[in-house]
Parts: structure tokens; C-alpha cells; sequence
């Protein structure tokens, strides 16, 4: 079996200090951190039981969870139900044969080894005992006092090259030693400080990420139906993408046949086309950030259900369409329940409040209301929320991030009067995972994202692009820069 060891977390509960374990490891997986593996040497046995079985839900799924030493732990967290994917050993440890034996042929088993005559030892092992080796330190490091001498660079290049399973790199590792590291045959680099220490672990992780896959602007994709008048749904998303700095990708769910004015015909292709759009897409390409919009039936929602599961993208922001602007529901009542089942898969959601009411189930009445709603439903699908209040009767429009603890930040505004408002919720929802897969933290992500999409709004009059409601301005701020059109 094939493992991404990549970006792999060593937890340290000192160095995470008062964000915690549980903290840092939700905000690495979130940025992009394929492997955690929790040590923590004077933790009591039930103690790392309990981590063990918090972790597996904090990840759910989206990276590898192994601990370092206890195979006594991995088992005991196992029979209460966690996710725990296998064991690290070093040398003077359980033999890598004895932890095989209890944990069985389905385990990702690690092992320490820093000198060949480890290697020769390892090559004796019986095939499939060890998954990959950690090989180390690269450089001297304060997290593990008593350590070896460091191999440096290419002593490790020397090492992985004999070794006769993958290498992960580890010691001591700065973040310009990643792309050496990758180029001399690392599988991955694991690091402590350069997460736990860290100010943002999410930001940390996904330089990291950035520097290993050697990606120079965040790769998003879009799950969403096309528009033809180019206002919204991929279209506008991948333009949308595209003015904040990302790289844009679309899977199409839905075909439309729709100007400024309306949605005259709709046509779905079969959900195995989709996922075969979906498999091609994560076959070659490396995904940061996937954005879901129009999603037709329960057949689709399904389909993009299962991907996300298999492939567990650092990102995934979903917009949920589902109301009509006349009100009318989109999606029947089977739809909508898969629709709220997908919803567990997002890590933020961005309703209106029409949306709001379908997801929450409930009716909404004036602002406040909305914000006990979004927390409500963040609590029941953990996920943040950004409700957007454009639909309010008021002269401001404003917008929220909650979670379940409540309002997280609130973003405010005059409303700008224009009727050029064809495709704004899908711009926003795109704009936000490409700032955020480029390491924002949320709130900033969504900031930077309205203040786009406000400039996108004012201009987008000056199109003169339609009878109807017109698009939005995506690249308005780069036209004016540039004094290519007159916009300015």
C-alpha cells in the first residue's frame, strides 16, 4: 500500500503550548498535513488513549494518525472505535516484527534508523513488516537532546538510497531543507517545531505543503454547474480564482442554459462522469482547495460525497445553492438530505439566509436570528459558517463567520447599489478557498475576499453585459491597474 508521508506532524505538547495538541494538529491537517503522530513520553497509557481517540476525530480521516511507541494504545483506542492507523518504533523499542504480529497487515508500521547497519537490519525483516524508516537528524536539534550525529543533507541522501522501503526525513528540519530533502529522496519530512512552535500551525503547514509540492499558487478546483452568460457557476468561479491568485479547476456537475435574466433549461450528466472528471482531476494534479456549488440531485451529491472521502482535500468550502432567487427550492426533499450530509464533509459553509433556513431547518427572522442559526448549524455539522446578509432589507450588508461557540468575526458594509449581482455567491465562496488554501487564517481570507468582491460589485455595471441582473467585475482592480479598459 502507497502512504503520503509527506508533511508529517510529530506532536510535542510543550512547544504547542497553550493552543494545545488537539489545536495545533486540527490546524495542520486543515493546512495541508498528510501524517500526525503523537508522542508525548510521559503521558500515562490511558492519557494517550484518550489523545489517541480525540485526534481520530479531530482528523477524520483526512491524514494518517500513528503514536509514537505504544502499540498497547493503538489497540485499546481501536476497540473504543478510533481511527488509529499504526505505531512508530525506534530501535530499543517493541521489535518492528513483534508490533506487525498485534496490530495486523493492514497497519502503517514506522521505524527509526539512522546508520546502515539499521538498514541491513531491516532488509533481514520478512517483507511488509516495515512501511517506511524515519531517517535522522538532518540538523542538531533542542526537541530530541540525546540525538545521533546529524546526517546532513546528503548523508540522508546516502541513507534513503540503501534503504528498502521509504524515507521520511526528520531532525532538525528547516523549511528551506524541504525541496533539498524532496530532491534527495526524502518521502517526507517530519517536523516538530516548524508547526508546534509556530505562531499559525495552519500557516506553517501550508508553507511546508508549498514547498514540497513546489506549487507557486494555490490549486483550486471548482464542483459546480456552468453558467453560459459567464456570471456564475464555473465560470465565474474559476475567473474568481483566478483574481485572487489561485490556479482554477472545474468539474462540471450541471449544464444551464441561463442568461442575466434566467435559468431557461438544465441538463445533468450521469454522477459516474462527474466522478470520472473528479478521479482524472486528483490522478494528476494536486488539489489544495475545492469549492462545491450547484449540485443537481442526490445522485451528484452523492458522488462528490464519496470523492471528497476518498481524497480528503486540505480545503473544501461549500456553498450551498439550493433556494432560487424567487424562492423557489432547487432540490428536492432526497437532495436536501444529502445535501446537509455533505455539509459534515466542509470545513466552512456560505448560505444565505434562505439557505440558512433550508440547513438549519428553521425559520430565520432579522439578523440576530440568522447568527443563533449559523452557530446552530456549525455546532450540528462542525464547520464554520459565513451567513451573508445581502439579502437583508437594509442599507448595510453585512456578513458573519461563526462557529459554534458563536460569531467569530463580522464583516460590515454598505449595501452598493447596483443590480450587477448575477453570480455573487459563488465568486465570494471561490475567492475565499484560494486565499485561504494561500494560507490565510479564515477571517482574513473572508476579509480580503469582500473587499474584492466589493470593488468586483461597483464595477460591474460598466460591463454592460446583459438586460437582466448583470455579473460582476472580477477583474476590475487588474484592469484599472493595468489601464486596459475604461473601468477606471
Amino acid at each position: 500500500m502507497t502512504y503520503d508521508l509527506s508533511i508529517y506532524l510529530v506532536t510535542d505538547p510543550h512547544l504547542c503550548g497553550a493552543r494545545g495538541v488537539v489545536q495545533t494538529v486540527r490546524d495542520a491537517v486543515d493546512g495541508g498535513a498528510t501524517i500526525v503522530q503523537l508522542r508525548d513520553k510521559h503521558a500515562a497509557d490511558d492519557a494517550i488513549v484518550d489523545q489517541l481517540i480525540t485526534l481520530s476525530e479531530v482528523i477524520d480521516g483526512r491524514a494518517l494518525l500513528v503514536v509514537d511507541d505504544r502499540v498497547d494504545a493503538v489497540l485499546a483506542a481501536r476497540r473504543r472505535g478510533a481511527r488509529v492507523d499504526g505505531v512508530h518504533v525506534g530501535q530499543s523499542d517493541m521489535p518492528a516484527t513483534e508490533v506487525r504480529r498485534l496490530l495486523g497487515p493492514d497497519a502503517l508500521v514506522g521505524l527509526t534508523a539512522n546508520t546502515p547497519e539499521h538498514l541491513a537490519a531491516l532488509r533481514d525483516l520478512p517483507t511488509g513488516t516495515v512501511d517506511y524508516i524515519g531517517a535522522g537528524v538532518i540538523r542538531p536539534t533542542s526537541t530530541k537532546p540525546d540525538h545521533p550525529a546529524p546526517l546532513g543533507i546528503a548523508g540522508f541522501a546516502a541513507l534513503a538510497a540503501q534503504s528498502p522501503v521509504p524515507a521520511v526525513a526528520i531532525g532538525g528540519i528547516r523549511s528551506d531543507d524541504v525541496v533539498p530533502l524532496r530532491a534527495a529522496g526524502a518521502a517526507g519530512v517530519a517536523v516538530v517545531s516548524q508547526i508546534c512552535a509556530a505562531d499559525d500551525a495552519h500557516l506553517a503547514t501550508t508553507a511546508l505543503r508549498a514547498r514540497w509540492s513546489g506549487a507557486a499558487v494555490p490549486r483550486v478546483l471548482s464542483i459546480a454547474g456552468s453558467d453560459p452568460s459567464g456570471g456564475a457557476g464555473i465560470q465565474a468561479d474559476l475567473k474568481s480564482i483566478a483574481a485572487n491568485g489561485g490556479y482554477g479547476m472545474a468539474a462540471l456537475t450541471a449544464l444551464t442554459a441561463q442568461n442575466t435574466r434566467g435559468v431557461h433549461e438544465v441538463h445533468v450528466p450521469p454522477a459516474s462522469f462527474l466522478r470520472a472528471q473528479l478521479d482524472a482531476l486528483a490522478d494528476d494534479i494536486e488539489i489544495d482547495a475545492v469549492k462545491i456549488g450547484m449540485l443537481a440531485d442526490a445522485e451528484v451529491i452523492a458522488v462528490v460525497d464519496a470523492w471528497l472521502d476518498d481524497n480528503r482535500p486540505a480545503t473544501v468550502v461549500l456553498d450551498p445553492v439550493m433556494v432560487a432567487t424567487s424562492g423557489d427550492r432547487l432540490l428536492d426533499e432526497r437532495a436536501e438530505a444529502a445535501l446537509h450530509r455533505l455539509a459534515r464533509r466542509a470545513d466552512l459553509l456560505t448560505p444565505n439566509i434562505a439557505e440558512l433556513e433550508v440547513l438549519a431547518e428553521r425559520r430565520v427572522i432579522g439578523w440576530d436570528d440568522a447568527l443563533d442559526a449559523a452557530r446552530d448549524l456549525a455546532a450540528a455539522v462542525d464547520a464554520l459558517v459565513l451567513i451573508k446578509g445581502g439579502h437583508l432589507d437594509s442599507d448595510d450588508a453585512p456578513d458573519a463567520l461563526v462557529g459554534e461557540e458563536g460569531v467569530i468575526s463580522h464583516f460590515s458594509g454598505a449595501r452598493i447599489p447596483t443590480t450587477s449581482t448575477h453570480g455573487t455567491g459563488c465568486s465570494l465562496s471561490s475567492a475565499v478557498a484560494t486565499r485561504r488554501a494561500a494560507g490565510a487564517d479564515w477571517s482574513l481570507a473572508i476579509a480580503d475576499s469582500r473587499a474584492w468582491l466589493r470593488e468586483s460589485l461597483r464595477a460591474g455595471a460598466a460591463l454592460g453585459v446583459g438586460r437582466g441582473h448583470g455579473p460582476v467585475n472580477h477583474f476590475a482592480g487588474l484592469w484599472r491597474k493595468a489601464s486596459t479598459c475604461g473601468c477606471r
